[in-house]
């Protein structure tokens, strides 16, 4: 930019694309270098998202990213101390096309990159009908090895259908760059997604016959393994 400062052009653009914007002498202008920005994107895209895709290859799931399904035009900003994009995937059956105003999970990843570190923020709602077993439910809420990042369970009231309890698990996994290179990085989203794949694959048995003991042993089990913090 024959040696304009990229914070210039920063805060010129956002204050082209924020003109018609409300209360404008109120706005925060975040800055950051499109240098930057592209380098991140290229660790993104590069070396995180084929982890994604490497867990669901082979399986009846898939990616639900941006709005057409394109991972480098979902990538968004995340306003932080040093550049940070983030990218949000959600898990979608690939087998089961029709709309539904109930599945028994949902499960979404926020995949963040910077020049230090990355992050992968997963969330996992498991639903449960009315009449499930309390008992079963605050098994997770007391289990040990998730109470670094433990579960909370709420009541989601049905407009169309019946009400459920929502079972949320909340954690995230990641390291600094010095830590941990981005071969391994790319290996742990991977194992990251194929973990909470099989969760939503027991919920789906579970929900089959909701008395299955067995089933739901199952299902406590990977859903610990997946979320486990200390």
């Amino acid at each position: 930019m024959n040696g304009r400062p990229w914070q210039a052009a920063a805060l010129e653009r956002f204050t082209i694309e924020n003109a018609d914007a409300p209360w404008p002498e109120h706005r925060c202008a975040p800055l950051s270098n499109p240098a930057a920005e592209r380098e991140i994107d290229a660790i993104l895209l590069g070396d995180l998202w084929p982890g994604v895709e490497e867990a669901l290859r082979g399986t009846r799931f898939t990616a639900l990213v941006g709005g057409d399904g394109d991972p480098a035009g979902a990538i968004e900003p995340l306003h932080r101390h040093l550049v940070t994009r983030a990218l949000n995937v959600v898990i979608e059956d690939a087998k089961d096309p029709t709309p539904r105003t109930w599945r028994p999970w949902y499960c979404r990843f926020v995949i963040e990159a910077s020049i230090d570190r990355y992050m992968v923020r997963r969330t996992t709602i498991l639903s449960f009908p009315e009449d499930f077993e309390m008992a079963k439910l605050t098994r997770f809420l007391r289990e040990p090895l998730m109470q670094g990042c433990p579960p909370s369970l709420s009541w989601y009231e049905g407009v169309d259908g019946p009400g459920a309890y929502n079972l949320e698990l909340a954690t995230g996994e990641g390291a600094d760059w010095g830590l941990r290179g981005r071969t391994e990085a790319r290996e742990a989203v991977r194992g990251t997604v194929a973990e909470h794949l099989e969760v939503i694959e027991a919920m789906d048995r579970l929900s089959e016959n909701w008395r299955d003991a067995a089933a739901f042993n199952t299902l406590h089990r990977l859903a610990t393994d997946a979320n486990a913090t200390y």
